[in-house]
């Protein structure tokens, strides 16, 4: 996921081998987002499970394998997110193409009063 964020900080996006490097990151975050819902769909659909079970232990273990999954799959992802930015910014790396998740501002963004 890296290379592609080089690609567009050195400013070679006009290049054949940078339009590949912008399609990969392209494809990675599509990805990315897609591995999320569906990890948060699983956590979700193991919780609807979990409550409609009732009384029945057996399907509430089943659910709680599904809640288990969805938490565990989310966790690696937003880590793995997370190293990877924390990898770029310690290598001044152009961020502009890894997501920084919500409420973030980039240093430069940021008014001092």
């Amino acid at each position: 996921m890296v290379f592609p964020t080089i690609v567009l900080g050195q400013g070679l996006t006009d290049t054949p081998l940078g339009d590949i490097f912008v399609t990969i990151n392209e494809i990675v975050g599509a990805v990315t987002w897609m591995l999320m819902s569906i990890a948060t769909a699983v956590f979700l659909w193991g919780m609807v499970k979990y409550v409609m079970a009732g009384g029945d232990e057996k399907a509430k273990e089943a659910s709680k394998g599904y809640i288990k999954a969805g938490i565990i799959g989310l966790f690696l992802m937003v880590a793995i997110w997370g190293i990877v930015s924390v990898i770029a910014r310690t290598f001044d790396v152009d961020t502009e193409g890894i997501p920084a998740g919500p409420g973030y501002q980039q240093p430069s963004d940021r008014t001092t009063e």
